[in-house]
């Protein structure tokens, strides 16, 4: 199977005792908890005004420009 997916054996099996990354479990809640927010303000809300009220709920993200 490795050879099919052209794939190293070591990274296939990391891969099965690790099938998703930490960071992408973070951007998955990032992402959860960004599309609400600009829903509600009907698309008019760029990334730092989304980042801001991120930030006042209490949700860690990285500095808006």
């Amino acid at each position: 199977m490795c050879k099919a997916l052209k794939v190293s054996s070591s990274g296939y099996y990391y891969w099965r005792k690790h099938p998703i990354g930490i960071r992408q479990l973070k951007q998955a809640q990032l992402l959860d908890d960004i599309r609400p927010l600009h829903a509600q303000s009907e698309s008019r809300y760029g990334s730092p005004r989304i980042a801001d009220e991120l930030r006042e709920r209490g949700v860690k993200t990285s500095p808006s420009c």
